[in-house]
């Protein structure tokens, strides 16, 4: 059976607005289900409605969020979680992926040390990654958070993406940078793929609302979809994780990031 896509009209996939100021409710988002009448006529498995959800939350043509995030990549990690705090997200070739695409064309090797943002000053790494927008409260450049949030994170040891556990230690350095909070760190981890116990609520509730609070394997079932879907389960995890905090927060304005 093929599973149909569905345009959802209220869902704005341009932006991903936070403030860093205020953590998430980890409680289960309530995300509306889908009427399965609307995609096929024949009963759907568990597997099938997982995906028709996914498909009528997160279009593929306008959802900027299905790639796999940056797993492996803690460079590209800090400047995601940094660029995306109250910013457009953009597309692959916008945004914070045009940021990380340039700082990747800079750096010219893999993004995974972050000793690579202390061989360059504040002001080369504004001009290397094209973007001079600011952090909340306007202490400094997005940039130049980065650049701290690494050096933050080496000093307690952190410089690759293998050395990331989530520790209470690797979020105070990282939150110890001023205008860089809660949020970015959250968005930090999940980016990494590093999981934890807020990502797996987050993650497991939009499965369990697409098919009625059934009893499923969360992590089964995610893997079908995403085979039924032509994409990797961490790419589904990405994606069903930005969806979920998205609807957890009231919209904000943002601002383009392309500046």
């Amino acid at each position: 059976m093929t599973i149909t896509d569905i345009s959802n009209a209220e869902f704005d996939t341009r932006s991903e607005p936070w403030d860093d100021s205020e953590p998430i409710d980890t409680e289960l988002i309530d995300t509306e289900l889908i009427d399965t009448e609307l995609v096929d006529t024949e009963p759907m498995d568990t597997v099938e409605l997982v995906a028709a959800n996914i498909t009528a939350a997160m279009p593929k043509d306008s959802w900027p969020f299905w790639f796999d995030g940056w797993p492996g990549e803690i460079e590209a990690a800090v400047l995601d979680a940094v660029f995306s705090a109250r910013a457009t997200y953009g597309t692959e070739t916008t945004g914070v992926r045009k940021v990380v695409a340039a700082w990747r064309a800079s750096r010219g090797t893999e993004l995974d040390n972050l000793d690579g943002f202390t061989r360059i000053d504040s002001e080369e790494l504004v001009d290397a990654l094209g973007n001079r927008q600011r952090v909340a409260g306007n202490y400094t450049t997005k940039a130049e958070a980065a650049r701290l949030v690494a050096s933050a994170l080496m000093e307690v040891g952190v410089h690759h993406a293998s050395d990331v556990d989530g520790s209470e230690a690797q979020k105070a350095a990282f939150t110890s940078v001023a205008g860089v909070g809660q949020m970015s760190w959250e968005c930090f981890l999940a980016v990494l793929d590093v999981v934890t116990p807020e990502s797996e609520a987050m993650i497991a509730a939009f499965v369990r609302r697409a098919v009625a609070w059934e009893d499923v394997d969360v992590d089964a079932e995610l893997a079908s979809a995403a085979a039924l879907l032509d994409c990797s389960t961490t790419t589904l995890r990405h994606s069903i994780w930005r969806y979920q905090r998205k609807q957890a927060r009231p919209r904000r304005m943002t601002q383009p990031l392309d500046d």
